[in-house]
């Protein structure tokens, strides 16, 4: 199984493979605008909608989909779930 991590085409590198999955991944609001948004992750910033969950505030973290924030996560699992993300691209980190 493969994992494909997609930012811009360029951020993780991966391998092809008969089998993929596609991956939601948390992200940090940095600012808030009606139904969109502007989130951060790996230091990179994206446009994406918030209309799935419109309780999500600027400082939290959500999971994001083909542009769309899906759930609002707490910081403590947000962060758990990066780490692990970071351990298949680096096993060594």
């Amino acid at each position: 199984m493969m994992v494909a991590l997609l930012w811009d085409k360029q951020l993780l590198p991966t391998r092809r493979t008969d089998d993929s999955m596609c991956l939601a991944i948390p992200m940090k609001i940095l600012e808030r605008r009606d139904q969109t948004g502007t989130v951060e992750f790996g230091g990179a910033r994206k446009e994406i909608m918030l209309t799935l969950t419109p309780e999500a505030r600027v400082g939290e973290y959500v999971i994001v989909h083909a542009g769309y924030a899906l759930e609002v996560l707490d910081e403590q699992e947000a962060e758990r779930t990066l780490a692990l993300l970071r351990e298949l691209v680096d096993p060594e980190l």
